[in-house]
């Protein structure tokens, strides 16, 4: 018997498959389960499109560069020149959001501080990381960024302080160079006191990419979400917002539930758009989407922490950086590890995470695969905070 399997959620096999085991497949629809003694010839349809690295890792900008460190903390974010300068990104560091200015990524020259943490007792108390912006027509830009409450929170093992996260709204007047905070925009169903289990330190919905939609009636969020709730681990999630007349506000989001957009971005329920095999014993998140138009599909990258690999074997396992493809920006198909490795700050461990694109050719078929590098992570003798490397990337149909 020969079984076609498509619309695969997770594409990737870690070990050879023999006659007596079973393999499961997660797929849009559900999960199926295939007993290999009755399969004579398990064939994966992901065809097209494909994604290749064409160099080795090249580093843009070493640890302390400009002064900073720990970045970039979520995928960069590219917006629109200014006089001066043709290449402006948003970059997270430490918990604060900076605008790197320049002639091209590789060369940076002006680095402005442009939204940080907020006051205590604030959503975003903690952490202030754009992870997205939208040019709306009343000539704004709407960013959404990463906030997080810390107060009254566990620390994670490696030091780090716990937070409850939310998607927060950011807007500016001024093509980026200053911002007035909105409030949160999309946040869990749980609120922050609620754990899955005991001290647990990361709660709450966050680490946003938005994009718009083909049609350019709706911009589309995707964010990670840490509830654990109902044992399904954490997944990453979608919203989006009616941008044909009115601004992506509070209010505006309803989250994707159950297959339609029928949930209130404030506190609603949500379904995962990607999700992973033996999601309780890994993480999927850190989304970032972007659109080629050469593909003529929506492309995700999105990194994944095979966590029980690494705590209980010593191994990164599926442990790395994911790519995958859609029609819709909804169903997302062709999942392919492009970098394998830790995918989370573990001390003194080679690390890479918060990946994202920046093209580089007209057809938006090539260009840089940018993401956050560490051969040793942590802070002291011997251990190197995460810092900003590149890999050229190409796709072909």
């Amino acid at each position: 018997m020969k079984r076609i399997v498509s619309s695969l959620i997770i594409i990737i096999v870690l070990f050879p498959l023999t006659a007596g085991q079973t393999i499961n497949i997660q797929t849009n629809e559900g999960t199926d389960s295939y007993d290999l003694s009755e399969i004579d010839d398990l064939t994966f349809d992901y065809t097209s499109p494909q994604a290749y690295l064409l160099s080795k890792i090249t580093t843009l900008y070493p640890d302390n560069s400009f002064g900073l460190r720990f970045f970039p903390d979520l995928a960069i974010t590219a917006i629109h020149e200014r006089d001066g300068y043709p290449f402006r990104m948003f970059v997270v560091a430490g918990v604060t959001t900076y605008l790197f200015e320049g002639d091209s990524i590789e060369n940076i020259t002006n680095v402005i501080e442009v939204l940080s943490k907020g006051d205590p007792g604030e959503f975003d108390n903690g952490y202030a990381g754009i992870g997205g912006v939208y040019y709306h027509t009343d000539g704004k830009m709407y960013a959404l960024y990463h906030g997080e409450d810390h107060e009254d929170m566990p620390q994670f093992p490696n030091g780090i302080s716990g937070f409850y996260a939310s998607v927060g709204l950011a807007i500016s007047e001024d093509n980026g160079l200053s911002f007035t905070k909105a409030g949160p925009v999309i946040t869990c169903q749980k609120d922050k006191y609620w754990e899955s289990f005991p001290d647990q330190p990361d709660r709450g919905s966050g680490a946003p990419s938005c994009i718009k939609s083909r049609d350019g009636k709706y911009l589309y969020a995707y964010y990670g979400d840490a509830s654990r709730v109902d044992w399904r681990g954490v997944q990453i999630f979608m919203a989006r917002a009616d941008i044909s007349s009115d601004p992506p506000v509070a209010g505006n989001w309803y989250k994707y539930y159950n297959g339609s957009f029928s949930q209130p971005g404030i506190k609603g329920l949500d379904s995962p758009v990607i999700t992973v095999i033996d999601k309780n014993y890994s993480s999927s998140g850190n989304p970032f989407v972007t659109y080629s138009d050469y593909l003529d599909k929506y492309i995700m990258l999105y990194d994944v922490d095979d966590w029980y690999s690494r705590e209980y074997f010593g191994e990164f396992g599926y442990s790395g950086t994911y790519i995958a493809y859609s029609d819709d920006g909804i169903n997302w198909y062709n999942h392919e590890r492009i970098i394998s490795g830790i995918a989370a700050p573990i001390v003194g461990e080679t690390m890479s995470w918060h990946p994202a694109i920046i093209w580089d050719d007209s057809n938006e078929q090539e260009g840089l695969l940018v993401y956050s590098y560490s051969s040793s992570w942590g802070l002291g003798d011997g251990l190197i905070p995460h810092y900003m490397v590149c890999q050229r990337i190409k796709f072909d149909k």
